[in-house]
């Protein structure tokens, strides 16, 4: 079989692997032929990862992924081993770009991860899902860069793929590379989280021009510069090659999902309900949310202006002497109305959290009164404190009515206590009650250091349980504390029966 292919070029050689750009003779197209070589050095897991890797790529059908041409034994005097074709893709690997001293954008480094991410979701949909294990420069390759486009990207090189159907067992073999590899990945437990830790080190190669291995950690945790990158962005590579595997993103389309999200920085917008009218804003140290509060109604003020005009028609023929005063009487009181309405709004809930340089927080609940013809609270500090105006930040936040602040202090519990029905329990003496139904509300709650009270997040407003769930998991995120859930007794018991 390997006749049927000229040799045109050696483009790597390692451990017994040699790779090839060939001519077909008989498609007159370019492949690449990778050859596994039988010789001392070659060993029975090396055998497998290859022969995995040519039954991955003939089961993937994927337009940025190589596809499977030919699988084949190779018998010569000079080789011994297996050969598997694949497409050629003319592109340039992102490891030869780095190395001519090529720099990238924000935004571009943004689309990169957005496109690799959808190949991401793409295997690990797969039945069985494919986990790559080997992201890294390398193993990326970009054709038609143009302007500000990172162009198109493809992913490559599947001989280090894991199905999650069938877990290997005995001894552990390490794949991946040094610098792009998470810690569970050493231990041989790869998730889809893997993935995205590798992707994220490969991302922030990118950003620093430092080599992955090269960078500083401490527990664990890459220490990078994010002066080049915006707050967001910076937040979303941190949370994506966390040392920890289950404070990652857990898969590709949640990471898709937090990437694509404008202005908010939540981890668990996947989380949020359809329906929900919160709103939240979450960098590493502040936390904003507001929600709907009791407010003031809408005013219709085209409808009052019709409604006196209704009015005052019929005293035309009565009032011709007056008739100045009839038409300017309804056009002064229209005017007086539109200016009312402009201070009309609706009541706001409001929780803010800031977070100092001794890891303290400061956390404020209350309600604020947005008027309809001003910006939302979340936008409007948020492009204070972007435009570094103190000054404006300060003033807003002075409109607001706090009914609960604590400064400086240290938050040790964050308690979810889900809502439940029921129609039965015991009273005082221990005798079954029947007949009422008895619900109990959920809540979301915090204690810290700055008040022996466990203070309500929403101040007792009707939330859904998942519209709570869903923020318990972003307050907890970050404050670094685990959500409590705890089911709560009634607060007022029922009635006992007369025995």
């Amino acid at each position: 079989m390997l006749e049927r292919y000229h040799i045109k070029q050696k483009i790597s050689h390692k451990a017994g692997r040699s790779t090839y750009l060939a001519d077909d003779l008989e498609t007159n197209e370019q492949v690449i032929i990778k050859i596994l070589e039988f010789n001392e050095l070659l060993t029975w897991e090396d055998f497998k990862l290859f022969e995995r890797e040519a039954k991955t790529l003939k089961n993937l059908n994927h337009p940025h992924i190589p596809k499977y041409l030919d699988y084949f034994e190779v018998e010569s005097e000079k080789q011994h081993g297996f050969a598997l074709v694949q497409s050629y893709i003319k592109a340039s690997s992102l490891a030869e770009i780095i190395e001519r001293g090529v720099n990238f954008s924000e935004s571009e480094i943004v689309e990169l991860a957005e496109k690799i991410l959808n190949i991401l979701k793409y295997l690990h949909n797969l039945n069985p899902p494919i986990i790559h294990r080997d992201i890294k420069p390398s193993n990326i390759l970009l054709s038609n860069r143009s302007g500000n486009s990172i162009g198109e990207i493809y992913l490559v090189d599947f001989g280090s793929i894991q199905t999650i159907a069938k877990k290997e067992t005995g001894t552990i073999t390490i794949v991946g590379s040094y610098g792009y590899i998470p810690l569970e990945q050493f231990m041989g437990k790869t998730t889809f989280a893997s993935d995205l830790y590798s992707l994220g080190m490969t991302l922030i190669y990118l950003v620093t021009g430092i080599h992955p291995a090269d960078l500083t950690q401490v527990k664990g945790k890459v220490q990078f510069n994010t002066n080049n990158i915006s707050r967001n962005f910076a937040a979303w590579l941190e949370k994506i090659t966390d040392p920890y595997v289950d404070n990652r993103y857990q898969s590709a389309a949640i990471a898709l999902t937090a990437l694509q999200t404008k202005n908010n920085n939540s981890d668990f917008i996947h989380l949020k309900p359809q329906y929900s009218k919160i709103n939240l804003s979450r960098e590493y140290d502040e936390l904003i949310i507001t929600y709907p509060f009791v407010g003031v109604k809408d005013s219709n003020v085209f409808g009052w202006l019709v409604l006196l005009l209704l009015l005052c028609f019929p005293l035309l023929p009565l009032a011709a002497p007056y008739l100045l005063a009839i038409i300017t009487i309804p056009v002064l009181l229209f005017f007086m109305i539109k200016i009312l309405s402009k201070r009309l709004g609706s009541t706001h809930g409001v929780v803010i959290m800031t977070r100092n340089k001794d890891n303290n927080i400061s956390t404020g609940i209350g309600s604020y009164f947005q008027r309809y013809s001003e910006p939302n609270l979340i936008n409007s500090l948020q492009t204070q404190a972007n435009n570094n105006r103190a000054d404006k930040f300060l003033k807003t936040v002075k409109k607001i009515n706090w009914n609960s602040s604590c400064d400086n202090e240290k938050i040790n519990l964050i308690v979810y206590n889900p809502s439940y029905s029921f129609d039965k329990c015991f009273n005082s003496k221990g005798h079954l009650v029947h007949g009422r139904t008895i619900t109990v509300s959920s809540k979301l709650s915090i204690n810290g250091t700055g008040s022996p009270d466990r203070r309500d997040i929403f101040q007792n407003n009707k939330l859904s349980d998942d519209e709570l769930w869903w923020v318990g998991q972003e307050i907890s995120e970050f404050l670094d504390l685990e959500l409590q859930v705890v089911y709560s007794t009634p607060i007022v018991p029922p009635k006992p029966e007369a025995d």
